[in-house]
């Protein structure tokens, strides 16, 4: 994931891949032009950057001062290990699956730690309360429902 906010750091971006005449081509000379162009812009620098190692390229892109980042399937993002730092993996049970992995909060409050997670809710988990709580159906209607097999 490349964020180039401004032409400038559209500029460094184009040098850092050794393409630095992609910084002058019309078609992507200034942010509208690039968002006018975003299809082309996407396959010439998806072209370009496919022949790059993930962290040669992460690596030419800080020195330049771009700001990107990995974008991870689930294994890696808890390997990562800045992930691994900040304590951000909670194991948590789950009645299907037994332990799952999930994100901790990022919010980290000296006097409030954030201390109780809960795994996902299973589909259909919370159904009945919903209905009941915000719809105000009774224990028929969720029966009839049940029924019909709406839920």
């Amino acid at each position: 994931m490349v964020v180039c906010g401004n032409d400038e750091q559209y500029r460094r971006f184009c040098e850092a891949l050794n393409h630095p005449e992609l910084a002058t081509d019309e078609r992507f000379i200034s942010n509208p032009q690039r968002v006018l162009n975003r299809r082309a812009l996407a396959r010439t620098f998806d072209a370009i950057t496919s022949q790059w190692k993930q962290q040669d390229l992460l690596e030419a892109l800080q020195r330049v001062n771009v700001p990107a980042g990995p974008i991870y399937d689930l294994q890696q993002v808890f390997e990562d290990p800045q992930v691994k730092h900040r304590h951000m993996a909670v194991e948590v049970p789950h009645p299907l699956a037994g332990t799952v992995k999930i994100c901790a909060s990022p919010i980290r409050l000296s006097e409030t730690p954030v201390e109780s997670y809960t795994a996902p809710p299973t589909q259909g988990q919370h159904t009945a309360q919903i209905l009941k709580d915000l719809l105000a159906f009774n224990d028929a209607d969720l029966e009839r429902l049940s029924r019909m097999k709406v839920i």
